[in-house]
């Protein structure tokens, strides 16, 4: 009887260096592939919300603006100035920074968190049909992508 055990404990097979290894690299295999696609989806989801925050800049601007020409005296001073201008208003206090396009956008023109966001509003026409459209664009240096800017722009007529 002790010669079939030790028989039976020979004839036994374990598991080779090569199927370890194996085992190893289809593991190592999946989690890459895991860590990759929750590192993907964390990306996808920081360049929606700073698109999100960016669009709400925009649309902050676009209500500014609309409160500041519902005022008849500084719509007036606006109609007199030439198309060639960029500017962004000061919500809190419903002053205006205007600068030719050729210049360098006012300071005070970077808004949010940090001063993330650049806004830049420019008029159109003043011609018909809607002398009144204005083109408000939102850009900022994208967290995801460093080498270019991203931007969210925004045609608003009033």
């Amino acid at each position: 009887m002790n010669q079939i055990i030790k028989k039976h404990v020979f004839n036994q097979k374990g598991e080779t260096i090569v199927e370890v290894l194996i085992a190893i690299a289809l593991l190592g295999f999946a989690l890459g592939s895991g860590f990759a696609i929750a590192n993907k989806s964390k990306n996808t989801m920081q360049a929606s919300q700073e698109r999100y925050q960016a669009q709400l800049v925009a649309n902050g601007q676009a209500d500014s603006l609309k409160k500041y020409l519902s005022d008849p005296a500084k719509r007036a001073t606006m109609d007199t100035r030439p198309v060639n201008y960029l500017f962004c208003l000061y919500s809190a206090s419903g002053s205006l920074a205007l600068e030719p396009i050729s210049g360098a956008l006012p300071s005070n023109c970077r808004t949010g968190l940090n001063n993330l966001y650049e806004v830049r509003v420019t008029k159109k026409s003043m011609s018909a049909p809607n002398p009144d459209t204005y083109f408000i664009q939102v850009k900022w240096d994208s967290l995801i992508n460093t080498t270019n800017q991203d931007k969210v722009e925004l045609l608003y007529g009033l």
